[in-house]
């Protein structure tokens, strides 16, 4: 039997809203990425979505049109996390519905780059301890 070496890969999970759960590791760079890139197609959907609302003079349509982004954007998020969120976070709010002025969807995105730079902040401390004391130990021998 092999020897097992474990080592800490990051990964943390959090509590939206009293929700759901997510994990991820807010130190990852390859998350930050998808999530900036998520920001960007959501951003581009709702414009899309406002242009088309604008154009349209059937409330009907406009409704249908709403809810077709809605599930675009639903699906765009829950693809980010791995697994179905939206339902849980937002029940039947529009993510692009307002809230402290600024669209669902762009609340939960924002909150978690939030949590990620507070997140790197204490890492890089905890680092910086563990150099130090590696330094130490190796420094004496």
């Amino acid at each position: 039997m092999a020897d097992i070496i474990s080592f800490e890969t990051g990964l943390k999970t959090y509590m939206l809203n009293d929700k759901c759960e997510v994990s991820f590791n807010p130190g990852d760079i390859n998350f930050l990425r998808q999530l900036y890139s998520v920001a960007e197609e959501l951003d581009k959907r709702q414009e899309e979505f406002r242009a088309e609302a604008q154009k349209r003079e059937d409330g009907k349509r406009l409704f249908v049109l709403a809810q077709e982004a809605d599930k675009d954007m639903r699906e765009i998020i829950d693809g980010l996390f791995g697994k179905p969120v939206c339902a849980d976070l937002f029940g039947n709010l529009s993510v692009f519905a307002v809230g402290d002025g600024f669209p669902l969807w762009a609340n939960l995105l924002y909150a978690i780059v939030d949590k990620m730079d507070d997140s790197l902040l204490a890492e890089k401390q905890r680092a910086q301890t563990r150099i130090r004391k590696y330094s130490e130990k190796y420094k004496r021998t």
